[in-house]
């Protein structure tokens, strides 16, 4: 049998789990949001002024260069999780700088033993 106090700091482990996720959730729904309805605007823009509307060099080129903008706003979804779960989330920040810290020291700490060109290596045969 599980004594109360167990049951409670279960109870706000839990609920401080999901308000992280809920800050998660509601962050990158916002950015999906942000980054989309520029795209979109663009297109809807595009395919209005497409015929029948002359364009001068400059407008063609402000325009180009909204789309690009536009269009590197949609490339930012995929990558931008990751960076709002490390700013949003204390306990994803900490796991993933343990995970690299656990990692990166493996990898750092190997020894390579570097042998002059002159000396013959010999093995135990």
């Amino acid at each position: 049998i599980r004594n109360l106090w167990y049951r409670h700091t279960d109870q706000i482990r839990v609920r401080n789990r999901d308000r992280y996720l809920m800050r998660m959730l509601i962050a990158e729904v916002i950015i999906d949001i942000v980054t989309s309805i520029p795209y979109s605007i663009n297109l809807v823009y595009g395919a209005i002024t497409y015929y029948g509307v002359s364009k001068s060099s400059q407008r063609l080129e402000i325009e180009a260069f909204i789309t690009f903008i536009t269009q590197f706003l949609i490339y930012l979804i995929g990558v931008a999780p990751f960076y709002l779960f490390i700013s949003t989330a204390k306990p994803f920040r900490k796991r993933f700088m343990n995970l690299f810290l656990t990692y990166g020291n493996k990898c750092i700490s190997r020894h390579i033993r570097v042998f002059p060109a002159d000396e013959q290596i010999t093995t135990g045969q």
